[in-house]
């Protein structure tokens, strides 16, 4: 497997590993919506391959045949804005090759990625009911920052967004024990 930076000749592949996506699978992974289309899958994939270097960079993971098998994304904050040496993550792995560490190497190359570039934050969201990717990130030393109760609505029905992040810059010391300190103040508020 192969993990890289996307290019203008991945647009088709991309497109196909979008349409083929299950519904279980985008009902977990929410970035364009629970029903990709080919239309859709055809303009979401020609944006992503366009995309600014400054505002996101997508990155797939290509399996042996050369098809699309996982895609990630680094979204960055604008430089003048307060927030640029935070980015916030998303991946996503094709149905028939979750489980087989293609997430585990997606993850691991977002993050060597991101360290190169001098980020000192990483952040991303994922689903309250979505035991097993949550187990997943705090493997990676992802922590949860926030729950957004009753965030987002699936065909009337509520789902609750957990807020995670990691921190990439080595003054941070103990970022848990920061976390835990806040809390107590806010509550003493």
């Amino acid at each position: 497997m192969i993990i890289r930076e996307i290019e203008k000749k991945d647009e088709t592949k991309l497109c196909d590993f979008l349409t083929k996506l299950s519904q279980k699978t985008l009902h977990n992974w929410n970035r364009f919506g629970t029903e990709i289309g080919k239309k859709v899958a055809e303009k979401i994939s020609k944006e992503q391959v366009r995309k600014s270097k400054k505002k996101e960079k997508g990155f797939i993971a290509v399996g042996k045949g050369g098809e699309i098998t996982g895609y990630g994304f680094l979204r960055y904050f604008p430089e003048k804005n307060q927030k640029r040496f935070n980015i916030s993550l998303g991946i996503v792995v094709a149905d028939n090759f979750q489980g087989k560490g293609v997430g585990r190497a997606l993850m691991n190359y977002l993050i060597k990625h991101s360290i190169k570039e001098k980020i000192k934050k990483i952040w991303l969201s994922v689903y309250a009911d979505n035991k097993g990717a949550i187990k997943f990130y705090n493997s990676f030393g992802f922590e949860i920052e926030g729950i957004f109760m009753h965030d987002e609505y699936f065909d009337k029905n509520p789902r609750h967004v957990v807020s995670m992040s990691k921190f990439l810059d080595k003054n941070i010391k103990n970022p848990s024990l920061l976390r835990k300190k806040l809390i107590e103040n806010l509550k003493l508020l």
